[in-house]
């Protein structure tokens, strides 16, 4: 079975879509979302170059940002986090990170 990702489009990595929205939220480099996330910075620059292929994110003067593609595939992990919270009355950065662990 292929996950892929929220609503059935897109990524379909719990970390691609950890990365996406911080990238919501301003451009970064890859060393500052790897140490954010605990990854390598290579690992986490792989991940952003193979969706930099694909559209979703772009790189310009040293930082990753979303492109119109990434911005709305990182607007549905919110709006589907938003929803949960509504529905379990919890606070938003709660059911964006339990939606983003699984």
């Amino acid at each position: 079975m292929v996950n892929r990702g929220v609503n059935g489009r897109g990524p379909r990595s719990r970390l691609v879509d950890a990365i996406f929205v911080m990238l919501l939220a301003r451009p970064m480099r890859s060393g500052e979302i790897a140490g954010i996330l605990g990854y390598s910075s290579r690992y986490v620059a792989s991940y952003l170059s193979y969706w930099r292929k694909r559209g979703y994110v772009e790189y310009e003067g040293g930082y990753w940002h979303l492109t119109p593609l990434g911005r709305s595939y990182a607007g549905r992990i919110v709006a589907k986090a938003a929803r949960r919270a509504v529905d379990e009355r919890s606070p938003l950065p709660e059911a964006l990170a339990r939606l983003l662990r699984g």
